[in-house]
């Protein structure tokens, strides 16, 4: 009778760690680092252990009556969706749901039944699901070696100090001696802030003359497009195909181009405004948008979207921008094709009515969404079957809206005093279809993120030495957010109350020493890591959470690796020294070490 005990003891132990190791490699499965990777396991046991003991609290499927049978099953399913959801947590940005959730955009308050499908459709990929299920009945079918399986479920508790003690310990093996790096690691996060609705009509005013006043103004904002984006044949870059299919000439590539951030609720709200990244929520909120500018020149003021503006705070941050018309996906009755967007041919099909009935000048901001991850693959644009890549086709629907816009102008007449701006609101990678994934863009500066797309069609009636100056830069340090200096300085407008632009006018020459900081957290966003990048010419600071920081060479949207960086160089010294990078330091720091 004592060695039955005994077995049946030791098989309590081996099946709760049994079931604890499925989702552990489960976990490690999707994670970046793969199964030779245990950090997902020690950063997030407590998720792992509960997981393994609410699977051995199901009752084991097949073991009784249909009914039963038929519970264990259903409730599987559930344990298998919650789970689902924390793998394509971890798969994306590397921590579960739970702790994700807090920071997503569209949360259970203002979520639609479109938005949650939306999620879903685009996160959740079928090997996900299958490894879930997989996991939990595999975990069930394991827990019927058990006639009780309470004795298994204690031991997943008594797991829990254990995998305590040991993450402690390994958290001091790895303590940073640097009393700087010390310091960055003791910055407390700041409280988080709004985006909201403000008067900012007083804040300019306008000189007697525009620099120059064409007919047709285009601001057309491409969501996760950088630099190094192929066109959808492969064979040149989406930047020259743009160029090349919209007929006319006068276009500058501004080739050595950074975004203000890797976050669109950062880059967008920075890059109408011109406020940068790091600054205030005050100022964003003061600094007029760009359409206010043409609003007040005369303007017919229209901004187009395939995207919902029901999150991060961009509904009501939009609400005082002076736009004579906003369409949004809410205006196009159709189905999310992602989380946040319907299909494209929406937005660009609108963009050209507006342009057809325009009478007199028109100030048009366009944001088509293809190009975000996951990748639009579908539209009614009907893209050619042999395009069989996901990006492929999100950009041949970027290609195809593009040229309807440039017919729509040239046909009506305004194509060649149009200024045409098309900047992206920062780079993308181009993800594998695997179960693992790479690290997320918003986790990292690095592999084109930082480079976004750039182009500027000059109007024909811009003058010769505007023109030249536009062209002088188009090797300079650029950054996004000079977008709106440039409007505000084209059409005669000047800030007023003390506020001053993060960037500058691209009609005038840019400094050779100027500093362009981008960044994935601040007042108004945070999230579960944070990245840095700081800019000076050619050189470029990188911090994210895996990397710490680093050194590079920009040659374009390419970086090359010099050195790691730390308080001794100067681009390090000058984050550490503004209030926003310093905590987003911080943040990087812990993350890594901790």
């Amino acid at each position: 009778m004592p060695m039955l005990v005994q077995r049946a003891g030791l098989r309590d132990v081996v099946v709760a760690v049994l079931v604890s190791g499925l989702v552990a490699c489960a976990w490690l499965l999707v994670s970046e680092g793969g199964l030779g990777d245990l950090g997902p396991v020690r950063r997030y046991y407590v998720y792992i252990l509960a997981y393994g003991y609410l699977i051995l609290l199901l009752p084991p499927p097949f073991a009784g009556k249909r009914m039963a049978s038929a519970i264990s099953i259903s409730l599987g399913l559930l344990v298998s969706a919650f789970l689902a959801a924390d793998l394509t947590a971890l798969r994306f940005f590397d921590t579960p749901f739970l702790k994700l959730y807090p920071y997503l955009p569209v949360t259970a308050g203002n979520a639609s039944l479109a938005d949650v499908v939306g999620y879903a459709v685009s996160y959740v990929p079928l090997g996900v699901w299958l490894l879930a299920v997989a996991t939990t009945f595999l975990g069930m079918g394991a827990s019927r070696l058990l006639p009780d399986p309470t004795r298994a479920r204690v031991v997943s508790v008594l797991l829990l100090p254990l995998f305590y003690a040991g993450t402690a310990l390994a958290a001091v093996a790895s303590e940073q001696a640097d009393p700087r790096i010390a310091a960055l690691m003791a910055e407390p996060a700041p409280p988080l802030k709004r985006l909201a609705s403000a008067d900012r009509s007083g804040n300019f005013t306008l000189a007697g003359n525009s620099r120059t006043e064409p007919r047709t103004i285009v601001l057309v904002i491409m969501e996760s497009t950088g630099a190094s984006t192929p066109s959808s044949d492969g064979q040149r870059l989406l930047s020259r195909q743009i160029v090349d299919q919209s007929g006319t000439g006068r276009w500058v590539a501004f080739r050595n181009a950074v975004t203000n951030s890797n976050a669109t609720d950062i880059s967008v709200p920075s890059l109408l405004t011109g406020s940068g990244a790091n600054e205030s929520i005050g100022k964003i909120h003061r600094l007029p948008f760009v359409s206010q500018y043409a609003a007040t020149r005369g303007y017919r003021t229209a901004f187009i979207t395939s995207s919902t503006m029901r999150w991060a705070g961009f509904e009501p941050f939009f609400a005082d921008a002076s736009m004579d018309r906003i369409v949004t996906a809410a205006d196009s009755g159709l189905p999310f094709i992602n989380d946040l967007a319907v299909d494209d041919h929406f937005a660009y099909q609108a963009a050209a009515k507006a342009v057809e009935e325009a009478d007199g000048k028109l100030f048009l901001t366009l944001y088509p969404q293809s190009l975000h991850w996951p990748f639009q693959t579908d539209s009614a644009f009907g893209i050619p079957a042999q395009i069989q890549d996901r990006r492929a086709r999100a950009t041949w629907i970027a290609e195809t809206g593009l040229r309807l816009l440039f017919e729509t102008l040239r046909k009506t007449g305004r194509l060649d005093d149009a200024l045409i701006v098309v900047a992206g609101d920062h780079g993308e990678f181009d993800y594998a279809s695997t179960l693992r994934m790479p690290r997320m863009r918003m986790d990292t500066f690095e592999d084109g993120i930082l480079s976004p797309i750039f182009l500027v069609k000059a109007p024909s009636g811009m003058s010769a030495a505007d023109y030249a100056a536009l062209a002088a830069n188009s090797d300079k340090l650029v950054a996004n957010l000079d977008i709106a200096p440039t409007f505000a300085d084209m059409l005669g407008a000047k800030l007023a109350g003390g506020l001053s632009f993060a960037g500058y006018s691209l009609l005038d020459a840019i400094p050779d020493d100027r500093i362009a900081y981008a960044t994935s957290t601040n007042e108004w966003r945070h999230w579960t890591k944070a990245a840095i990048a700081v800019a000076r010419g050619r050189e470029r600071m990188t911090c994210n959470n895996a990397d710490l920081c680093r050194l590079n060479t920009a040659d374009g949207a390419r970086l090359t690796f010099t050195r790691k960086a730390g308080p001794q160089d100067e681009l390090f010294r000058l984050a550490s020294s503004d209030p926003v990078l310093r905590q987003a330091l911080g943040q990087i720091y812990r993350g890594h070490y901790q």
